[in-house]
């Protein structure tokens, strides 16, 4: 099992959220604003609404999120 993360604009957040239940990954998220550059090394004073997702699933529902999504972070999930 793996602990995933990654973010998408706002404005495709239902889009995203269907896919998920099609896909039936059952995720978490939250709004938030990203005023980092696209590099991801330097402020910028225009700002981005994005969404973050958050989820624990099966390598085979982590190989297609990795498949749709670039920037993807993962650790192991390890119970309590």
């Amino acid at each position: 099992m793996l602990k995933m993360m990654y973010s998408v604009l706002s404005e495709k957040k239902q889009a995203e959220l269907q896919w998920l239940k099609d896909q039936k990954i059952y995720a978490s998220c939250e709004d938030f604003t990203d005023w980092m550059s696209e590099d991801g090394k330097t402020f910028t004073f225009e700002s981005t609404e994005k969404t973050r997702f958050g989820m624990i699933v099966d390598n085979d529902a982590a190989l297609a999120i990795k498949l749709r999504h670039s920037k993807v972070t993962q650790t192991e999930y390890r119970k309590k």
